[in-house]
């Protein structure tokens, strides 16, 4: 194609980890911290902490209960979720012989105030109305939904710095406009107007941070994402141990804070140069690539020369790195590596494909299953730890969120050291049984040990941790092998709906941590395991089900479905993992084929 222009080599030109990039990669990396806040906050500003009926006032006929006099002619008990009246010896003739009388909290709830007032005290949200608070955390997943359907166009249409600033201008409104709601109708409207929003403000900058670097660089900016969205989540447990002793509002407006340089943004944050030059905005173009010399102290004409100007009309983008549409919470993209590179021209592929597709052909179709399931499971296991750290054995909640958010350091470690040694489908098998392994352990030991219960309860909580380390790892090795499961032309479709079953799993979470306040409530055990061996189960069968997906690392990845068929009958489903040095042999094969 006449006039195409290689962005890469404007970039390294100027070179690559120079002042201009790492300001604008700072300060995406700043964009995050409100990116991670809106599901995972309600670990703090939602708590429930221990509670039982209030005690009645002096007179009984002020409830409509069907019962006069005083409360001391009756002996009352006062449970978490209801009261019982008993008759004594000083009640009154008409009820000296009642049987005891059960009523719901006649006169609201006493809470535990030794910290400060949570968004599920103040709108007494347990017993009968447990479950509603975690409803506007699902409003949230709902709003993340919506805005991955609406901003990937926009930004592609817009630009990814205008749905940027946009986004996260009206995200802090909204974060400012949550500390002031009356009720909790008005609470999870606004938690699902946020959703929608963190959504546009995540995806754009996701892309602009791979879209300021070189391909080979794209690799270790998914590993320093990863970093940054673990130190970005455990801020929250910071943010939650300063102000526990306040309202919540005021911890909400501290969490809508850390969006203040939203104001700034249009100043600071750049548009893509990728985006500028394949939409045909060349004298933007050139002076964001003046002011990136300038910044880093390089000749702008050598640089500016790389664009071509004879040709300026024609400038298109050299199609070499794939488009993630939809990023579950990470505010990262996740890229192939730097053995992972397709050549794909518009005379190679003509074909175009849909959804419709992946149901017509039986291994397309297989192989979503599979992933659309793993995905589900991922993500409801990755927010149901956290949401349900503060029930964990030992520990504070606060400790126990802060660890949960610090182990996605090792786990983004463990996954760059093993994911190209022993390939993807191993990969995922490698942490998907850690997780589950960990979690059912985890619940094991608290069931089966009737002494020791302290090292019981510590050895419990280092498997949830490492429960949680595997699912980390495996999200990110789901983010990397999905794509690479589909054709070219159907491979934005996959990543999209299987991100989409993610979050369909990421809804369901919140009412794990439910589960377990109904089994402390009523001493059920079972309720209170229950998630650890729901998540635990869910992720055993996800590792079986990875022996029935291809292999991708190594392989130069399809671009049609008769290519996707005839490469994945090619393959055992327990082979081992083929190394790059058959790539070229591949190549080669592919191109006698034609």
């Amino acid at each position: 194609m006449a006039g195409v222009v290689d962005v890469d080599k404007i970039w390294k030109a100027l070179g690559v980890w120079k002042p201009y990039q790492l300001s604008q990669l700072f300060y995406i990396y700043a964009c995050t911290v409100p990116v991670a806040y809106p599901v995972l906050s309600w670990v703090f500003i939602g708590y429930t902490p221990p509670s039982q009926c209030k005690a009645l006032s002096s007179n009984l006929s002020e409830y409509d209960i069907g019962l006069t006099g005083n409360v001391s002619d009756f002996r009352i008990e006062y449970g978490k979720c209801d009261l019982t009246i008993h008759s004594t010896n000083n009640t009154p003739d008409p009820y000296q012989d009642m049987k005891p009388r059960k009523f719901d909290c006649l006169n609201g709830y006493h809470f535990d105030h030794s910290e400060g007032e949570t968004v599920t005290m103040e709108f007494g949200l347990i017993c009968g109305k447990s479950g509603l608070g975690e409803f506007s955390t699902t409003m949230v997943l709902v709003g993340m939904c919506l805005g991955a359907a609406i901003f990937p166009s926009l930004s592609d249409r817009f630009g990814r710095k205008t749905v940027a600033v946009v986004t996260h201008v009206f995200m802090l409104a909204a974060n400012l406009a949550l500390a002031f709601m009356p009720n909790l109708a008005s609470f999870a409207t606004f938690r699902t107007i946020i959703g929608t929003l963190q959504q546009g403000l995540g995806l754009s900058t996701a892309i602009i941070h791979v879209e300021i670097f070189p391909m080979e660089w794209r690799g270790f900016l998914g590993f320093t994402g990863s970093v940054n969205w673990s130190l970005c989540v455990c801020s929250l447990a910071l943010f939650g141990y300063l102000m526990r002793n306040l309202s919540w509002r005021y911890l909400q407006l501290a969490l809508s804070l850390v969006s203040f340089h939203a104001l700034f943004g249009p100043w600071i944050l750049d548009e893509s140069l990728r985006w500028l030059i394949a939409n045909n905005k060349n004298t933007k173009a050139v002076r964001l690539i003046e002011k990136a010399a300038r910044w880093n102290k390089k000749d702008p004409r050598k640089i500016l020369s790389l664009l071509d100007p004879e040709k300026e009309e024609m400038l298109q983008l050299k199609d070499t790195e794939y488009k993630y549409e939809t990023v579950e919470s990470k505010a990262y993209v996740p890229t192939s590596g730097k053995d992972k590179q397709e050549s794909v021209s518009e005379a190679t592929i003509t074909e175009k494909y849909s959804f419709l597709d992946i149901l017509k052909n039986r291994v397309l179709l297989r192989n979503s299953l599979i992933l659309w399931y793993t995905w589900a499971v991922n993500s409801g296991t990755y927010y149901g730890l956290f949401l349900t750290s503060s029930s964990l054995s030992f520990g504070n909640r606060y400790l126990n969120y802060f660890i949960n958010g610090l182990v996605e350091i090792p786990a983004a470690l463990a996954y760059f050291a093993v994911i190209n040694r022993i390939g993807r489908k191993y990969t995922c098998v490698l942490f998907h049984g850690l997780a589950g392994v960990s979690l059912i352990l985890s619940v094991a030991l608290l069931a089966a040990t009737k002494e020791d219960g302290d090292a019981a309860a510590i050895a419990s909580t280092i498997f949830s941790y490492s429960g949680k380390l595997g699912i980390s790892a495996s999200f990110l090795t789901i983010f990397m092998y999905t794509p690479e499961l589909y054709p070219t032309n159907l491979r934005n479709v996959g990543i999209g709906i299987a991100s989409a079953t993610g979050r369909i799993g990421g809804m369901m979470s919140p009412y794990s941590s439910v589960l377990v306040r109904i089994g402390k409530l009523y001493q059920m055990q079972y309720a209170i395991w229950a998630p650890g061996v729901l998540f635990g189960s869910c992720c055993l069968v996800a590792m079986v089900l990875m022996f029935f997906l291809p292999e991708t690392g190594g392989y130069i990845l399809p671009q049609t479905i008769e290519e996707m068929e005839k490469w994945t009958k090619e393959q055992s489903y327990f082979r081992p993992y083929k190394n790059k040095q058959q790539l070229v042999v591949d190549d080669e094969k592919r191109k006698t084929d034609e």
